[in-house]
């Protein structure tokens, strides 16, 4: 970017454009960090899709709830909202079921014992950001 366009650049699109570029820069990690999944056994792949089942299932709604209810501004709200009629309208836990079944990758106990202490850890983030904007 040059000098000129920097200083004819509005700063709310200066701003959009260094978020898209912090996110893309996670979205970058975060692939570069995930493991390939040609090297994964069909063990490893059941498991991963069932561990993110037992997580997502029945907490997805909760966290989109919780975050309506915590955030400020009523363009974030309509956004969470919009979002939460989706997730309920087209019955998105059912299709993840779905999809787990079809993948015989239903959860286990095992499953749901590996994730269980860093989903509490996100309940009670829920909770305590709740209750510090309430």
């Amino acid at each position: 970017m040059n000098t000129v366009s920097l200083l004819t650049e509005t700063p709310s699109h200066a701003l959009g454009t260094s978020i898209q570029e912090d996110i893309n820069h996670a979205i970058d990690d975060l692939m570069a960090w995930l493991p390939d999944p040609k090297q994964l056994s069909p063990d490893q792949q059941r498991g991963i899709i069932a561990r993110y089942t037992a997580v997502l299932e029945g907490n997805f709604i909760y966290w989109m709830t919780g975050a309506y209810l915590a955030i400020g501004t009523d363009e974030a709200r309509s956004i969470i909202l919009e979002n939460l009629h989706e997730e309920v309208r087209d019955s998105h836990p059912r299709m993840l079921r779905e999809f787990a079944l079809a993948a015989h990758a239903i959860p286990t106990d095992s499953d749901v014992m590996s994730i269980h202490r860093d989903l509490t850890n996100v309940r009670l983030f829920v909770v305590d950001s709740l209750e510090s904007e309430l």
